[in-house]
């Protein structure tokens, strides 16, 4: 039998945040009450007691950007909300990677799903072509 890996949380911090205004923001365009009430519990205190809660628990944490866009956030032309992911440069923090792996020095968005599938022993699905992050040291 396997051993069961640890817990695993990926965390995506992201630059707009939560305003009432709905402007380029995505989560005040969802005009979802639950997503309301979830945003509008996330405030700085609690989000350092779930952290903690992560560390004490062993938990694997995973900690990046959001797509990093905001010098797109609308395009001038169709006068739509720019949501494509752009290749500004982000952070991607592994916090509790097990001994003797690290992360690639570079990535892209892309490479998070691989990396997660990677961490909890799953196959890559064929049609994601992207690479995980991690190696073996």
């Amino acid at each position: 039998m396997s051993q069961r890996p640890k817990p695993l949380a990926l965390l995506i911090m992201g630059g707009f945040g939560y305003r009432k205004e709905s402007g380029p923001n995505a989560i005040a365009q969802q005009n979802n009450p639950a997503l309301d009430k979830i945003c509008n519990a996330l405030t700085a205190e609690n989000f350092k007691r779930a952290f903690n809660a992560m560390l004490r628990n062993n938990t694997q944490i995973l900690l990046t950007a959001d797509q990093s866009n905001i010098e797109l956030a609308a395009n001038k032309r169709s006068v739509q909300l720019h949501t494509a992911s752009t290749t500004n440069l982000m952070p991607f923090v592994f916090i509790g990677c097990k001994q003797g792996v690290s992360l690639k020095s570079s990535g892209a968005l892309s490479d998070i799903a691989p990396t997660l599938l990677d961490t909890l022993r799953l196959p890559q699905p064929v049609g994601l072509t992207s690479q995980a992050l991690l190696i073996s040291s």
